[in-house]
């Protein structure tokens, strides 16, 4: 009942696991990880109920039991360890005994009965991407789903697919991110809704990856697997918003900016913006002005004017400074145009040169 491994991959694979981990006072074993161990394979398994990871390493030797133990304190003592490069594993009766150089530990086990399984999908329909083709979709939407929300739907990012393009989406309802990416010899898969705590944990699991990843569509489930980690996502069951019917085909007034210009220029704006985060946007096409304002009647006032290539009709409109500022870093490209269509109307921001895949919908403030 003794393993041998790395201890590098080991506090890996517990720093991978610890994630979906879970507080929950009527199944408590859900804080902990359950090692199990198969043909030189060590298999470090976590469940929160919403998502489920599984995480392969190399070892030596065998358990003959699976054994659960508590993932804060097995992640504490491996960070903690300096420079060593092996870790052994030996559980005696109820007790998990670690050694790695001049360090021990000896750890009180759980019994695994009450460790849910983590489920594989055996059937339905997949798909093979890039790592880096998933978390950026990802990124470039999951910020725009609520945090919270009486629907689901709103809570989740949304994936689907449409003309060799993978096609992420999430909105709560005041604004709308959506990431298209090109991808030749796509796949068709039923489309899904993620929800969007689950996303942003694939985000960090998957971002310092270069494989391909595996995704399955199952009937309540997604998964992705990619090297030596499996994850399982819940999906949520309901209808995404038929949100691209609400896109404005047609401007009435469109500015191209520098993004770093209009960032730095947010900065400094925002400090003077009311109670309501407002910032309004002064767009005057014939005398070149594209101006950025704030009015706090405690504060005082700012404003801010950069270049931009302007046409159309004037315009003097308020949003929310988070949401504007919220589409800049996964906006990839170094200039964005901003599409309006008249007071009330939502903004539409995309990119200009570069990805031309990301579109970013916000509703102004009508106050």
């Amino acid at each position: 009942m003794k393993i041998e491994c790395i201890k590098e991959k080991l506090e890996t694979a517990v720093r991978i696991a610890d994630r979906a981990t879970g507080k929950n006072l009527s199944l408590p074993i859900l804080s902990s990880i359950l090692l199990d161990s198969s043909k030189n394979s060590l298999f470090i398994k976590s469940t929160n109920l919403d998502l489920g990871l599984e995480v392969e390493i190399p070892i030596k030797g065998e358990f003959s039991k699976p054994i659960a133990v508590p993932s804060s304190v097995l992640w504490n003592f491996l960070s903690n360890l300096g420079q060593e490069r092996v870790v052994n594993l030996e559980v005696v009766g109820d007790v998990l005994e670690i050694t790695c150089g001049l360090a021990r530990a000896s750890v009180k086990t759980q019994t695994v009965d009450d460790f849910p399984t983590i489920p594989k999908i055996a059937d339905g329909k997949n798909v093979s991407v890039p790592a880096n083709v998933l978390v950026s979709g990802f990124k470039s939407v999951c910020y725009s789903a609520a945090s919270n929300s009486m629907k689901p739907e709103l809570s989740s990012v949304y994936i689907h697919t449409k003309d060799e393009h993978l096609i992420f989406a999430a909105t709560d309802s005041f604004r709308l991110a959506e990431k298209r990416i090109k991808i030749k010899s796509l796949k068709s898969f039923p489309s899904v809704m993620i929800p969007a705590k689950n996303a942003s944990e694939i985000i960090k699991i998957f971002e310092a990856h270069n494989e391909d990843v595996d995704i399955w569509v199952g009937k309540n489930q997604i998964s992705f697997s990619c090297g030596f980690i499996y994850l399982v996502s819940r999906v949520i069951d309901g209808v995404f918003p038929d949100y691209e019917q609400i896109i404005p085909k047609d401007f009435s007034t469109t500015a191209v900016v520098i993004k770093q210009d209009f960032a730095q220029a947010m900065k400094i704006i925002t400090v003077f913006s009311d109670a309501f985060n407002q910032v309004n946007l002064n767009i005057i096409p014939n005398k070149k002005i594209f101006e950025i304002k704030a009015k706090n009647s405690t504060l005082g006032d700012a404003s801010s004017k950069i270049s931009a290539t302007a046409k159309g009709e004037s315009i003097d409109i308020g949003f929310n400074h988070r949401y504007l500022a919220d589409c800049l870093q996964p906006a990839d490209s170094d200039s964005l145009v901003f599409g309006f269509s008249g007071q009330h109307k939502p903004l539409v921001i995309r990119t200009v040169g570069g990805d031309q895949g990301f579109t970013y919908l916000v509703m102004p403030l009508n106050k």
